[in-house]
């Protein structure tokens, strides 16, 4: 995985959205602290100072947590060490010293991982680092990532796009389906001779 800066992220995702209309007349000097442009005069606000407000980081945690546990830890419920770790975290991607997928350097663990004070052996940190999960930390940088993102660039997403959005799901694709799409009888093929040896190999 390349380690980008999430900065970069937030204005490299901005060049793929749809073009938008110069929020600026032609005549306004932008400031380039608070826009950048990605070309014939489209501008786009700087997202990247909403990186360092704490707030969106704890709702970032939280609803990391909700995914992996299956439980939204409320605020008061959040440990006071954990709040310290999550604020190295933002940290760490605010000056940039922030990498994607190092699990050597975890500023922040995962609420399933039990704290341990001994060595890790060579064998548990070489299927540590071998292992497809991604760490915790990034699931946390990505939902910031995302908070940020969305409500700019979100309503300039096609109207048939469904996938992580909000208010949107499995059962609203059905729904879009059924209203859009004329009617078809659809025929599948199934090749089920595996099955039926399976029965009578049973009976």
């Amino acid at each position: 995985m390349v380690a980008l800066h999430p900065a970069a992220v937030a204005q490299a995702t901005a060049v793929k959205a749809r073009p938008a209309r110069p929020v600026l007349a032609p005549q306004a000097r932008p400031n380039r602290n608070l826009l950048f442009s990605v070309g014939q005069g489209i501008l786009f606000p700087n997202l990247t100072g909403f990186l360092s407000k704490f707030g969106l980081w704890v709702l970032a945690y939280q609803r990391s947590c909700a995914h992996v546990t299956g439980m939204f830890p409320p605020r008061s419920a959040i440990h006071s060490r954990v709040l310290h770790d999550l604020l190295s975290l933002r940290n760490a991607v605010v000056r940039g010293s922030f990498s994607w997928n190092k699990k050597t350097q975890q500023y922040i663990r995962s609420p399933n991982d039990k704290p341990s004070k001994e060595m890790v052996s060579k064998r548990k940190l070489r299927a540590m680092l071998e292992a497809d999960e991604p760490c915790f930390q990034d699931r946390v940088v990505q939902e910031v990532l995302l908070m940020i993102l969305e409500p700019v660039f979100g309503a300039w997403f096609s109207p048939k796009s469904h996938a992580f959005r909000p208010g949107r799901n499995a059962h609203t694709v059905i729904r879009t389906i059924r209203s859009n799409f004329p009617g078809y009888l659809w025929f599948l093929k199934e090749i089920s001779v595996r099955f039926f040896t399976m029965w009578i190999g049973i009976t």
